[in-house]
């Protein structure tokens, strides 16, 4: 019911209470036909309504495909195309048809959202979006609006085609991995020595007694003769590289917007250096920890094994279990929103009403009135028991935490728009890499290089644990190389380059905080780098083609065997 409505019938009631009590027949009947008339109309927009709701039906198209055949890739473009067919008969005014974007990409052009004209039996919105960051991206549905045609009366449904797709993380496809510092003239190590193995190289290896099923153009057939007996020659293949990526995907590294999480830096790297170490016939492995666990599996190679990794880290990335929130008046209002786009049915005030409530409600009771009806609504979406739902009516702790879900299932940005109820680090979150470091050691080969990519700015526990077990790993012949995110610092730049004289002072304020976070940044990395440096790790605080290049020049040095002297980064 819109205001045109309401002011018609606040119009026949005065109306006809005025020809009642003044004797006015004509008044009287006139304000009683507007009031059966609009009685009338109401009853037919309904009818209507219904009739086109049964009848609608949605189909969702990515690059021409059906969605559920798609695969998504971070920080590229994809088009979307949503065709909605309505009923051939319909009556009133047009049908205006939202889709929903997911929160978790950017929109760069085309329309979501459309008018469909009465006469028209179909619509397609068409519009082109970039994928943000690596997880998993939710289409929740499509929102109509129904009007009639004289605007008195509007309906909004929300057509719920959930629609779960999961998104691979993004990769650098040329990295340069030679190291910028010279390599001839480098001897190796004592007790180091180039991985060989036996195979079809053009350098012998041995020679050894034929065996069934060695193939005839490798017998030396001068040595056989001396000997008297048939010898075959193994030449000399190079052993690939195994290497383990070990993520920390713990609270701290989800925290922020989609791609600007410094665990979006560290899918990149991750998936660069799988996509270029696999190209190259290296294997790769990986543990993946965070607060449900870790999840392991041993170096392998092939096509296969690089989309296992994506795979892993799509899932790692959405399936995540974060803290519960803090209940704020933000976290209600972002509930709110999603509820009234998604559930309209189940929040207008006849359905969902409070009892014993009066209006007009004072202000500083609206808030409260909204946390009832959401908890209400989450007690039949979620299924809760009449316990349940009258515990989120009371208790901060229980609302936040269903919220949290409501808006992971809407594809809402719980980890940017919320605040954690408490802080997201965890204690024990070195020491548990520490362990998985040496068991990963333990289940090692010879001359393995060992990826630690885990945020070391938020570290407050003791960094000896991790410092032993990096320097088990050296002492076992292993590399070992240490990626330490950054958070994402947007530096102010004028439009006029150097001249400051032209900023405004909430310009200038903002300069000043960017380069103050810049400095306390770089203040806490020079102490890290020193201790990781004395254990024999080489170190970049970075997510980018710098750390990439640097863990591709590791991996080349243990396929060769040799060594190289520590630059300073």
């Amino acid at each position: 019911m819109t205001n045109r409505c309401r002011i018609l019938i606040l119009v026949g009631v005065l109306g006809g209470l005025a020809g009642v009590l003044r004797s006015q027949d004509t008044l009287a009947i006139l304000s009683l036909s507007i009031l059966v008339w609009l009685f009338f109309s109401w009853c037919w927009f309904r009818i209507q309504t219904q009739w086109q709701w049964t009848h609608i039906r949605c189909t969702r198209y990515i690059h021409g495909r059906p969605a559920q055949q798609c695969v998504l890739w971070a920080d590229r473009r994809i088009e979307v195309e949503l065709r909605v067919e309505l009923p051939r008969i319909r009556f009133g005014a047009p049908v205006v048809v939202r889709d929903w974007v997911p929160e978790s990409v950017t929109q760069l052009s085309g329309e979501s959202f459309a008018s469909v004209d009465w006469l028209a039996s179909s619509q397609c919105l068409i519009y082109q979006v970039l994928i943000n960051s690596a997880g998993s991206v939710i289409f929740p549905g499509t929102q109509f609006q129904f009007q009639d045609p004289q605007g008195l009366f509007i309906a909004e449904r929300f057509h719920d085609e959930e629609l779960h797709l999961r998104s691979l993380p993004s990769f650098a496809t040329t990295v340069d991995s030679h190291p910028n510092v010279k390599r001839l003239n480098s001897i190796p190590q004592h007790g180091i020595h180039r991985l060989q193995r036996a195979g079809l190289g053009s350098e012998l290896l041995e020679l050894r007694e034929y065996q069934s099923g060695d193939p005839p153009k490798s017998i030396a057939w001068k040595v056989s003769a001396r000997r008297d007996r048939l010898m075959t020659r193994q030449y000399e293949s190079e052993v690939p590289v195994r290497l383990t990526l070990l993520v920390d995907g713990y609270a701290s590294n989800r925290m922020g917007g989609w791609g600007l999480r410094m665990l979006d830096q560290l899918n990149y790297v991750a998936a660069s250096v799988g996509r270029s170490a696999i190209s190259a016939g290296d294997l790769v492995g990986y543990a993946l920890m965070d607060q449900g666990g870790v999840k392991r599996r041993r170096p392998s190679g092939g096509e296969r094994a690089f989309f296992q990794l994506l795979e892993a880290l799509a899932e790692f990335t959405a399936d995540a279990e974060l803290p519960p929130p803090a209940y704020t008046r933000s976290l209600l209002h972002s509930a709110l929103a999603v509820c009234q786009r998604r559930y309209p049915e189940l929040m207008e005030s006849k359905v969902n009403r409070l009892p014993w409530t009066f209006w007009p409600l004072p202000p500083w009771r609206k808030n409260w009135r909204h946390r009832q009806q959401i908890a209400a609504l989450l007690g039949v979406v979620q299924q809760l028991s009449s316990t349940q739902t009258a515990q989120l009516a009371f208790d901060d702790h229980s609302m936040a935490v269903a919220i949290q879900r409501l808006l992971r299932e809407s594809g809402w940005d719980d980890n940017g728009s919320t605040l954690p109820e408490s802080s997201p680090r965890t204690p024990d979150r070195i020491p548990m890499f520490a362990r998985e470091v040496l068991k990963s050691v333990s289940l090692a080969r010879d001359n393995e290089v060992f990826v630690l990519m885990l945020d070391l700015l938020d570290a407050d526990s003791d960094l000896d644990p991790l410092l032993a077990a990096v320097r088990v790993a050296v002492a076992r012949h292993h590399r070992v190389v240490c990626i330490c995110p950054t958070p994402t610092t947007h530096a102010f730049q004028s439009t006029d380059g150097d001249s400051s004289s032209q900023l405004t002072p909430l310009e200038r304020e903002l300069q000043v905080l960017s380069h103050a976070a810049e400095l306390r940044v770089l203040r806490q990395i020079q102490p890290l780098k020193r201790m990781l440096r004395k254990s024999g790790a080489r170190v970049a605080f970075a997510g980018d083609r710098q750390a990439i290049a640097l863990v591709l020049s590791e991996a080349e040095l243990v396929g060769s065997g040799r060594t190289l002297a520590r630059s300073t980064r």
